[in-house]
């Protein structure tokens, strides 16, 4: 079992606030994001697995407010929310 290779990452980010127009009137409060991944490899195959956004945090990818859109109502695009990920392969 001396060629069992695990591996561990953990990264994270963080983003001050957003502000969504000119005049700074629509703004999107700060937020951080935390990521995990692992894997383990051995000869001939490889299993890994991933979570993004381990907090599932909400927050805007993006926002119209209503003036600019001509719009009744301000839209705002959600990001993405947490994502499991498991992956693997083999080589002959």
């Amino acid at each position: 079992m001396d060629d069992l290779i695990f591996g561990f990452r953990v990264d994270g980010s963080f983003t001050g606030y957003s502000f969504w127009d000119v005049t700074d009137h629509y703004r999107q409060e700060p937020y951080q994001l935390l990521n995990l991944g692992a894997r383990l490899e051995r000869k001939h195959w490889l299993l890994s697995a991933h979570v993004s956004n381990v907090t599932n945090k909400l927050y805007n990818a993006g926002f119209s407010s209503a003036a600019e859109l001509g719009a009744p109502f301000n839209v705002g695009d959600a990001a993405r929310p947490r994502l499991w990920s498991v992956s693997g392969s083999y080589r002959w």
